[in-house]
């Protein structure tokens, strides 16, 4: 088993990949017509083009760029630069539309562990018409798509990472790959997401949504798949598909199998009509085995949902219920047809129950819950058995969720913004140590599992009658109004740190951080341009040498552009 696909198998069984994230750039859909590469070179502050990981190495491109320096003084054009590139090489576009790009190789194999990154470079909006991808190992990141992005079987290790795509959809066939933090929309006659023959796959923190079927023939959904397997799906926003929110489909009848789906809102078509037809919230009734729904809040359209060897629908909140036989536990039912049966089979028992909750805006496709509200979405649990994931679950921002809750999100946390291209969702990447046991959920069972307490964290013991000492993170102030492109520093306190990450409560922010001094100092960029001026609350959080997660005091930031 790869790297990869054994991060992607523990984003599926719980809590330890928690900070593995990435920066979300959410892009307005202004276009950018081409520049002289030259002046966007001066332009758009190139000494911060990866101030990240400053010993990068850094190839410059631009719509019009010619030659093979690939430097900011001269850019080479597109192909060039990543014809050019190594594992761990950085692909910086400066400004611009750019044409479809065909990305079939680099100078040398990248993977998952050393990446070729596509992002732009510095200010200024980069927008690209598709992409056709065959290497493995690139990440694409914080980029505007208006064409479609076909990631191929040789792509091993891909990763989408805050993209807006826009008017298309994106195909993913390969292993061990990802798509985090993005907004895909628009699209008509084809799926937002569509996922094939994949093992080991990753979608968070996406907002997928606006897809029709007014061209073409083919029924349009925010999220297919079909002949996958080790799949998780969490914390993402799904809504107003023309055929489906989330569908699993027969494909070539390979099967379907070990999915995980965590904490999403999701609603069908909040208008019927012409751009939005059917608008089921989940369609799962086939060629699927251990799959694991769980704390999902699926607000409008219908459920579908049928037994399956393996299956766990756990903790849910339905708004619609199309069959009287849904199997379930511990959910809350708010309709259903009634043409079929008074009361479900599953209402009233194994700890389900009828409810109406209460949303802070459902139209606007925010399904938080406030804390007056809790009892909404409160339940009296029964334990059920969890075969294919690990506690804890977490909720559509980030939280721990209380084996009490049903639906996506913990009552009395920050809400996030609502949903809009401006502030998509954004929930942090999750995964849990690797292991095959089976780990029961129920009551009490949103605590982490002792099969590791007590186990050498790799660090020597303080010396006897003298405490440990205490790690944790401190924020390093900026000078302030931030504006443009600003870094966010974290030091750690007591020893290094690992996973380190800034967090946005309630916004749809949160920033990965990378140290180039061993964990003890973090660092992460961001354009502020991309989010309203305000005051915002940010802390760092990290992972110590125990495996626990350590934060920072949240401060206030001003923002001021």
């Amino acid at each position: 088993m790869s790297i990869a696909r054994a991060r992607a198998g523990m984003a599926a069984l719980g809590l330890a990949g928690m900070l593995s994230l990435s920066a979300v750039m959410t892009l307005s859909g202004s276009r950018v017509e081409p520049v002289d590469g030259s002046a966007a070179a001066a332009s758009a502050g190139l000494a911060t083009v990866d101030q990240v990981n400053p010993t990068a190495d850094v190839r410059v491109a631009a719509v019009d760029g010619a030659g093979t320096s690939c430097t900011a003084q001269a850019p080479c054009d597109s192909a060039t630069a990543i014809s050019k590139a190594t594992p761990g090489s950085v692909v910086a576009l400066l400004p611009g539309s750019y044409p479809k790009q065909d990305i079939a190789a680099t100078a040398l194999p990248a993977s998952v562990e050393a990446p070729v990154v596509l992002r732009p470079a510095g200010e200024g909006l980069v927008e690209i018409d598709g992409v056709n991808l065959k290497a493995p190992g690139i990440r694409l990141e914080g980029l505007r798509m208006t064409g479609t992005v076909y990631v191929h079987p040789s792509a091993v290790g891909t990763s989408l990472r805050g993209l807006h795509v826009d008017g298309a959809g994106v195909f993913l066939r390969s292993d061990d790959s990802e798509v985090l933090d993005s907004v895909i929309e628009n699209g008509s006659g084809v799926d937002g997401l569509q996922i094939k023959e994949g093992d080991g796959i990753l979608v968070q923190g996406n907002t997928i949504r606006f897809f029709d079927a007014t061209v073409g023939h083919l029924h349009a959904d925010c999220l297919q798949l079909f002949d996958v397997r080790n799949v998780t799906i969490r914390g993402n926003s799904l809504h107003d598909c023309d055929n489906a929110s989330i569908i699993f489909s027969p494909g070539a009848g390979l099967g379907i199998e070990n999915v995980l789906l965590e904490g999403n809102f999701v609603t069908g078509c909040r208008t019927v009509g012409e751009l939005c037809r059917g608008g089921t919230a989940i369609d799962l009734r086939e060629n699927a085995q251990d799959v694991t729904v769980r704390n999902n809040t699926f607000a409008g359209g219908s459920v579908r949902i049928a037994q399956l060897p393996g299956l766990v629908n756990d903790r849910n909140v339905f708004g619609y219920l199309s069959s009287c036989s849904t199997p379930m536990t511990n959910s809350i039912v708010d309709r259903w047809n009634e043409g079929l049966c008074r009361v479900p089979d599953a209402v009233g028992s194994d700890g389900n129950r009828q409810g109406s909750p209460e949303y802070v805006d459902q139209g606007a496709v925010d399904f938080h819950v406030s804390a007056s509200a809790r009892e909404s979405v409160q339940i009296s649990p029964v334990q059920v058995a969890a075969r294919n994931v690990r506690v804890p679950a977490v909720d559509f921002d980030g939280e721990l969720l209380t084996a009490g809750t049903a639906g996506a999100d913990e009552p009395g946390g920050v809400p996030a913004a609502p949903d809009s291209v401006e502030s998509p969702a954004v929930v942090p990447p999750t995964g849990a140590p690797a292991s095959d046991d089976v780990v029961g959920e129920g009551p009490g069972a949103d605590e982490t599992d002792s099969e590791g307490a007590g186990s050498s964290s790799g660090q020597p013991a303080a010396p006897t009658g003298e405490p440990a000492p205490t790690t944790g993170i401190a924020l390093v102030r900026t000078a302030e109004p931030l504006s443009g492109l600003a870094v966010f520093t974290a030091e750690a306190t007591g020893g290094p740190v690992t996973n380190a990450r800034f967090s946005v409560p309630g916004r749809a922010l949160s920033l990965p951080a990378q140290s180039v001094d061993g964990g003890l100092t973090w660092t992460a960029r961001i354009d502020t341009r991309l989010v309203a001026d305000g005051t915002y609350p940010v802390l760092a959080v990290a992972v110590d040498a125990a495996g626990e997660l350590v934060s920072s005091p949240q401060e206030m930031f001003e923002v001021d552009n």
